[in-house]
């Protein structure tokens, strides 16, 4: 049964999602170091649609995965899928049903489009849930929990998965981070007159606590999170930013500033969601390289820095870093000014991490390959950008460091003859090459 009710003018539902079948990871391995997955029902019909966009990694190795997934006869268009695979790159059939995990929210598209796993080792996805009534679709930011055995966690939002907008528009999360005393926090937007970025606060349980809202001038939404070890919470997305914006503080790195674009933008808010004036002088910081730069990626190092990573148009999307200050301003000792442009690259970096020697890696979509790299801790470049072709177009979207150093990429790649989509996860060895052992 499904329960609605209203908390801090915020519509949640607790969503009675549909109960596991046996499922089916096929892998096609072909790429060495790249894993192309296919999910079925009861080792048939393989699923045409399957999206991968985030991950995660156990401390033993054990890698997740989460994305969408279209499976025949589903109540909806695309299921809230979560695989887990051993760190050999093989399914781990004991988990879940047959290693993966897919429920259908809602009667329409659901993904879950980031991820987390939390000290006691369950899973937590965050992502959107479509209602269709008529000729009118409402998306859902959703977040769902897992038991570590794979199942559904009852003791969240009494099914194991929440839903909410904080007004009658559609909203989706994109990113998720989980604060000191157990509390989840989602980013990404909320469409209203426009896009704006949203965030949002739910109980260990799965209560809403808070909805927070932020307009700019153009169509913007948060991308990535991170949460730093003082519990703020670090958000950097796509934010349309104009001079005359008085709650942005922006660096005009350009020759004649004073355009209207999207800016490499990051913001810090305290755990109870306001803007923290100690990062920039008001909470949200603005680069401004041109015109149209894009923001994919953010994180904080462990001496409070704050690397954010998109693309700047040199001509065309280029790989960009900037690293800032905890104060909010740029880390003149990180690249040019605090800014490094990453040459042979064309598109946009997705998804950043850093490995226990400081160094920082890169994943994300150039000429509609899978691109990677990785930079110093002085932004100078260790990795140059390399690219993979996967099938007619790869796009991945998150990046984690196992245990032993090595990268895992996750994403999807693109059959068009086919008209297929693979959840795609590749590993990296530690010289920037391609793990053939996975």
């Amino acid at each position: 049964m499904k329960l609605t009710y209203r908390s801090l003018l915020a519509t949640m539902l607790a969503v009675s999602a549909t109960p596991a079948h046996a499922y089916f990871v096929s892998i096609n391995g072909s790429i060495p170091g790249v894993e192309l997955i296919r999910v079925a029902k009861n080792s048939s019909s393989l699923s045409n649609t399957n999206r991968g966009f985030a991950g995660a990694i156990s401390p033993s190795g054990l890698i997740y995965s989460v994305g969408g997934v279209a499976l025949p006869n589903s109540r909806s268009s695309e299921d809230t899928a979560a695989l887990r695979f051993l760190s050999s790159g093989l399914a781990d059939t004991s988990w879940a049903s047959g290693g993966a995990a897919v429920n259908a929210l809602e009667n329409d598209t659901d993904r879950a489009k980031a991820c987390l796993l939390q000290p006691d080792g369950k899973l937590v996805a965050s992502g959107v849930a479509s209602v269709t009534k008529g000729n009118k679709t409402q998306q859902f930011a959703s977040i769902v929990r897992y038991n570590t055995d794979g199942t559904l966690d009852t003791s969240f939002a009494g099914d194991g998965a929440v839903e909410g907008s904080p007004n009658s528009f559609s909203s989706t999360s994109n990113s998720m981070g989980r604060l000191s005393d157990g509390s989840i926090v989602i980013g990404g937007y909320n469409v209203g007159s426009h896009q704006n970025w949203l965030l949002g606060k739910f109980s260990s349980s799965g209560s809403p606590i808070y909805w927070v809202i932020k307009s700019f001038a153009l169509n913007s939404m948060i991308n990535s999170m991170a949460i730093d070890s003082l519990n703020r919470i670090v958000v950097a997305g796509e934010a349309g930013v104009s001079d005359s914006d008085s709650t942005v503080t922006r660096y005009n790195l350009v020759s004649s500033p004073g355009n209207t674009d999207t800016d490499l933008t990051v913001a810090r808010y305290s755990a109870s969601g306001s803007p923290d004036p100690s990062f920039g002088g008001t909470g949200i910081v603005a680069i401004n390289l041109g015109d149209y730069e894009h923001t994919g990626a953010v994180l904080v190092q462990s001496d409070g820095k704050v690397v954010v990573a998109g693309s700047s148009v040199m001509g065309q999307d280029t790989w960009t870093m900037a690293r800032l200050n905890d104060d909010g301003s740029l880390d003149s000792g990180f690249g040019s000014g605090g800014i490094v442009v990453l040459s042979g690259s064309a598109g946009i970096i997705r998804s950043i991490a850093q490995q226990a020697d400081g160094k920082i890696v890169a994943t994300g979509d150039t000429f509609g390959q899978l691109g990677y790299a990785r930079v110093n801790t002085d932004g100078s470049v260790d990795v140059p950008v390399q690219t993979t072709a996967v099938k007619d177009s790869a796009y991945p979207s998150g990046i984690q460091i196992q245990p032993d150093g090595k990268s895992v990429v996750f994403g999807y790649a693109i059959d068009q003859s086919a008209h297929l989509y693979y959840m795609m996860t590749a590993r990296y060895n530690t010289d920037g090459t391609l793990d053939s052992s996975f």
